[in-house]
């Protein structure tokens, strides 16, 4: 298994066509991962995904404040 971090853009162009990714925290702070996937994207599949295996809450409409910046 490969521990490659994607670049922004990748992020960028990977939310843009609705895919889901891992968004990671610093290894030296909490070292954790948050699922996100654009809202507009996400259908009921994702969700349960996220509900099932992310064992949080699921913030929504936050995502578009990432892609303005």
């Amino acid at each position: 298994m490969t521990n490659k971090l994607a670049s922004i853009s990748e992020i960028i162009e990977d939310a843009k066509n609705g895919k889901m990714f891992i968004w990671v925290d610093d290894e030296n702070r909490e070292n954790e991962g948050d699922l996100i996937i654009p809202a507009e994207k996400c259908s009921d599949q994702e969700v349960n995904f996220m509900a099932n295996y992310g064992h949080s809450h699921i913030p929504a409409g936050s995502f578009h404040i990432l892609l303005v910046l």
